[in-house]
């Protein structure tokens, strides 16, 4: 039994790897509806921090 677990990649802000303060998440498919990846979705807090 295998399962297929996708990662969700973290903002990269002044050299470490923070997680999102809003703590949200999008899908990236290609143009077949594909899962590509998790990227976060970063919030003006981020911003303001990076």
């Amino acid at each position: 039994m295998s399962l297929d677990i996708k990662k969700t990649y973290k903002l990269f802000i002044a050299g470490a790897f923070p997680r999102s303060e809003s703590g949200r998440s999008y899908q990236i498919k290609d143009k077949k509806g594909n899962f590509i990846a998790n990227p976060a979705q970063a919030s003006r807090k981020d911003l303001r921090d990076a």
